[in-house]
């Protein structure tokens, strides 16, 4: 079809791995759909107030709303399809990267990559406990023969990869066109993060001490206007999935 592009035929290129990085930014969108039933629901923050209703979207609501989480739940079910569908596109950039001839160009797509698969890893790994651990592209049949690796695997997997993001993105710096693309200082924070979820503080400690030294003064920003429309981007924001 005229309309369509096999794998077969892609990756070619610096230019066609860098819309292989772009999809997994934009598949980043996918599970944030579902998110927020996942997280802010089951807290203390939010409260479902269709609990007396009967359909079937609320129902699965209010389940989640009451930690009874099956896996015929289609907000459940999506999640975690959403998460592997994107952790394949990180896969996939990372298999065809090769054709990047330039070294830093190459490295910087590759940390890209890592830093998305870690982030979903570690949202994965809070929300479920033991993940399937794919870290190379596998068929259907493959993926059918997998095990759940341990939470300790899986740790280690977002660690290793956060760290080699850290180290590859030491020295990118983006145009104004590329603005929301993973930096060193989003690399540090989000293993700082990991760090500090396992208890190891001294850790984290001098990654979170590096984003505070390199942003300095603007760290002043209001706590309000952190989400204000009006002041996207602002210097409080570290990373943030991007909607147009």
């Amino acid at each position: 079809a005229y309309d369509q592009m096999d794998s077969e035929n892609f990756y070619r290129n610096a230019e066609e791995i860098n819309a292989a990085v772009m999809a997994c930014y934009n598949g980043i969108h996918g599970t944030l759909n579902n998110e927020f039933f996942l997280t802010e629901v089951r807290s203390d923050n939010t409260r479902h107030e269709g609990q007396g209703s009967t359909t079937g979207t609320s129902l699965e609501i209010a389940n989640l709303d009451l930690f009874k989480v099956e896996p015929s739940n289609t907000i459940n079910n999506a999640y975690w399809e959403k998460a592997y569908h994107n952790i394949a596109n990180c896969n996939t950039v990372l298999g065809h990267s090769q054709v990047v001839t330039n070294v830093t160009l190459r490295e910087q797509y590759d940390a890209e990559a890592r830093f998305i698969r870690a982030y979903h890893y570690f949202n994965l790994v809070r929300l479920f406990g033991p993940t399937f651990l794919v870290t190379e592209e596998i068929s259907i049949a493959e993926s059918l023969k997998k095990d759940r690796s341990s939470v300790q695997a899986t740790y280690a997997q977002i660690i290793d990869d956060l760290k080699r993001s850290v180290t590859d993105l030491q020295d990118i710096t983006y145009s104004s066109n590329d603005l929301g693309r993973a930096t060193v200082l989003a690399a540090k924070s989000l293993l700082a993060k990991v760090y500090l979820t396992l208890g190891r503080y001294e850790d984290a400690k001098p990654l979170l001490s590096d984003v505070v030294t390199a942003k300095g003064e603007t760290l002043n920003v209001k706590y309000a206007d952190v989400f204000d429309t009006t002041k996207e981007m602002n210097d409080d924001i570290i990373f943030t999935v991007r909607y147009k």
